[in-house]
């Protein structure tokens, strides 16, 4: 048995991110963090959990739906 107890990090791949960031950083009101690395992979800290908001295409991945 695996005793989980929280998430630390989640990863959100998006297709538009310039939708993305507006409806995550306005809509929810959530802060981007400074760590944001790149305009193509956005996080956003909240509480313990990093959210990162980032386009598949261009880290070597294919999007695919969750």
């Amino acid at each position: 048995m695996i005793d989980v107890q929280r998430v630390d990090y989640i990863r959100v791949p998006v297709t538009d991110m310039e939708k993305a960031v507006h409806f995550y950083g306005e809509v929810l009101g959530l802060e981007r963090s400074r760590n944001s690395p790149h305009e193509d992979w956005v996080e956003y800290e909240v509480g313990n959990l990093t959210l990162a908001v980032m386009t598949p295409e261009t880290h070597e991945y294919e999007f695919a739906p969750l």
